[in-house]
């Protein structure tokens, strides 16, 4: 194998199937459910220029999250947001 083969970049996915019951399916499902609602609220208060705070105090009792998740929800969701800008042409 030549040098030059070995500093290519290999790209690899992995994937998690776990076997499930019917309960733990519904529980995850619910929770994706919950998650995928608060994320799309967030961002239309986030666009309509809603401080971070006030959406944190209102979110946190209304969805029934922690703050931890609160934080990773908007930390993926500016992180959505950036990649698509980023996208956009100039």
């Amino acid at each position: 194998m030549k040098l030059s083969e070995w500093a290519k970049p290999q790209v690899r996915t992995y994937q998690t199937r776990p076997d499930l019951t019917p309960e733990q399916t519904a529980i995850l499902d619910a929770y994706a459910n919950l998650y995928g609602k608060a994320e799309r609220r967030l961002f239309a208060a986030i666009q309509a220029g809603d401080a971070l705070n006030d959406l944190k105090r209102e979110f946190l009792p209304k969805f029934d999250i922690t703050a931890r998740q609160f934080n990773a929800m908007r930390i993926g969701l500016e992180g959505k947001i950036d990649a698509i800008k980023e996208r956009r042409p100039n």
